[in-house]
């Protein structure tokens, strides 16, 4: 049997463009033109910013709680530094100052010490929270059960086996209604 010649798939389908090319090249330009005209600002952000991205490695979960909580902290502590660079002289000796000065670095990165403290200790406080309102409303449902049954009878509480209704009939669906004659 011979083969029958197979055609080029691309004469047939349309072509897919890849913006992969256009996504790298935007992504280039932005960078370049970062570094050109806000070199201070980008050396504060990727020192100042650190924990964050030890956060964002080491948070092996999908949903990167702990990343957001360091993170959000940490912008938190170097948001005024990165103002009193934008609102004075915004040069690399000014950053370089900012980023030795030991005060401002033990503000920087406390903070995100912050954002991991309240990572480790909102989730079992919730918790724990959680869990008493669930005893609460369990010991409410419990004493109004006690009530009904002291209202109507045992019968309440527990499957009676005169009741018509139960699995075994409506497994079988609802009865066929009469057709009119």
């Amino acid at each position: 049997m011979a083969r029958k010649p197979t055609k080029k798939m691309s004469a047939e389908a349309p072509r897919k463009k890849s913006h992969k090319g256009t996504i790298v090249l935007t992504c280039s330009i932005v960078v370049v033109t970062l570094l050109v005209f806000a070199m201070p600002t980008v050396m504060l952000l990727f020192f100042g910013m650190l924990p964050s991205f030890v956060a964002f490695i080491i948070d092996r979960t999908s949903e990167k709680y702990a990343t957001f909580c360091v993170s959000a902290m940490n912008f938190t502590g170097l948001f005024p530094y990165m103002m009193d660079l934008w609102i004075g002289s915004h040069t690399i000796l000014a950053a370089i100052d900012t980023l030795t000065n030991v005060f401002s670095l033990f503000v920087i990165y406390g903070s995100s010490g912050f954002g991991w403290l309240i990572f480790s200790s909102v989730p079992p406080v919730t918790s724990t929270i959680l869990s008493a309102f669930n005893q609460k409303r369990v010991s409410t449902l419990r004493s109004r059960q006690r009530t009904l049954i002291g209202d109507w009878g045992e019968g309440v509480a527990h499957k009676d086996k005169s009741d018509t209704f139960d699995a075994e009939t409506t497994a079988a669906g609802p009865s066929p209604a009469p057709s009119p004659a």
